[in-house]
């Protein structure tokens, strides 16, 4: 991993290229710095990652991080080493608070002094820039979460996969947020022991609060959980969902998708239906969709609703908050965000 090159890939100028969010950053050389901090102090050196971390991963995982895993083509038996169990549920993002103090209580009962993160190099154009961290399992989420840049999209963004792990060799997760089907993870471990067991359960149980919990590029924004729980109160709320037919079945782990989905590589699907971004307005005390914008594979404006020329059929055929949750599975934005898009396609269009 190249600090200097990581530093530069994600700073404020990705920010406001990727989410146009550029007005939430109130401390630039603060972020900068932060980001400078935290890679100095847990990023790992290529020879660190060779010699230490890399036959450490080799116990845990068969899967080379330079490759792809497809889930629709590849057994998950060939994701870890013949010893190891596993269970896999919807999971985004890679830690927040609850669940990186959930893996430090992983790290006691195993043993651990250090959790490893290690980012797929198959996700990165420039593999120089594919995280490499290792974080001392004794550090506070206080402590590690308070890293600029850096934290916001190594804890947050999609679009990326990760090997995490302990230095035990006794526990590691295959966390999968670059696919067209669900973010999810695959815990593997050689024994279920009371840590790993909760964490487990904790998954299981909440899951359906739990899928509201998704994805919201800034992590800088204070009380996130009550932030997501108001969204939810609010008269009129803000989301998005990927159209893709393979996303919409309803689902309580992701093990319900190992039974349907084929074997073989399965025929395309219709231009209009791959990687297609929904982004909603939605009146819940009426009931109604009230703007939205559908997004390309490319981030290309396909259509902004209404317009001149059209109410838009999401709105004309009334489709309900109820359908669009039982249908897709929708990650919750702010208002801000979907603002600065709407004005973004306003000008394409």
């Amino acid at each position: 991993m190249n600090i200097e090159k990581c530093l530069k890939a994600y700073s404020d100028i990705f920010y406001h290229e990727m989410y146009g969010i550029n007005h939430h950053i109130n401390s630039k050389r603060l972020l900068e710095q932060q980001s400078i901090d935290f890679l100095n102090s847990y990023g790992m050196s290529d020879s660190e990652y060779r010699n230490t971390c890399f036959p450490i991963m080799e116990r845990i995982f068969k899967f080379n991080p330079r490759e792809i895993f497809d889930l629709r083509r590849e057994s998950v038996s060939n994701l870890f080493c013949g010893s190891f169990n596993f269970f896999a549920y919807h999971s985004s993002p890679l830690f927040w608070k609850r669940t990186y103090e959930m893996i430090q209580n992983i790290c006691k009962e195993c043993k651990d002094c250090y959790i490893y993160i290690i980012e797929a190099e198959c996700c990165e154009e420039d593999t120089d820039i594919a995280f490499k961290i290792k974080i001392p399992a004794c550090f506070s989420w206080e402590k590690i979460s308070c890293g600029g840049y850096i934290t916001d999209v190594l804890f947050n963004m999609f679009q990326k996969n990760y090997f995490v792990f302990g230095d035990s060799g006794k526990w590691g997760r295959w966390c999968d947020y670059d696919n067209d089907i669900i973010d999810y993870e695959i815990f593997g471990f050689k024994l279920l022991n009371k840590s790993i067991s909760d964490y487990k359960d904790f998954y299981s149980i909440s899951y359906d609060e739990f899928r509201e919990y998704n994805y919201i590029p800034n992590n800088l924004k204070v009380g996130f959980w009550n932030n997501i729980k108001k969204k939810q109160n609010d008269k009129i709320i803000y989301f998005y969902y990927k159209e893709d037919k393979k996303a919409q079945y309803q689902l309580k782990s992701i093990i319900d998708i190992f039974a349907t989905l084929p074997l073989r590589k399965s025929a395309p699907l219709p231009a209009n239906e791959i990687g297609v971004t929904y982004y909603i307005e939605y009146d819940k005390t009426n009931e109604v969709t009230t703007r939205y914008i559908i997004l390309g594979p490319n981030n290309d404006v396909v259509e902004i609703a209404p317009n001149r020329f059209s109410l838009g059929w999401l709105i004309d055929e009334g489709v309900t908050l109820t359908t669009y949750t039982e249908t897709h599975l929708i990650h919750y934005i702010d208002k801000e965000f979907f603002e600065d898009l709407w004005i973004k396609a306003s000008n394409v269009i």
